[in-house]
């Protein structure tokens, strides 16, 4: 669970110094890491944070 807090926070602080494939690669490492339901829910902030960035990276910009 801590591994997963670590990614998640990486990536969050890589996303606000605008470094999105830093971001991303970190986001992909928390991805990777496996969380029991129990873990889950004591990580839920990072999930959801983790939750948002991918949002936030994967939307490109206005067209």
């Amino acid at each position: 669970m801590l591994r997963f807090k670590a990614y998640v926070l990486r990536a969050d602080i890589a996303f606000g110094m605008d470094e999105l494939d830093l971001a991303a690669r970190y986001i992909r490492e928390a991805d990777q890491v496996t969380l029991s339901g129990l873990e889950l829910e004591s990580a839920w902030e990072a999930a959801e944070r983790r939750n948002e960035l991918k949002a936030a990276l994967e939307y490109d910009g206005p067209s």
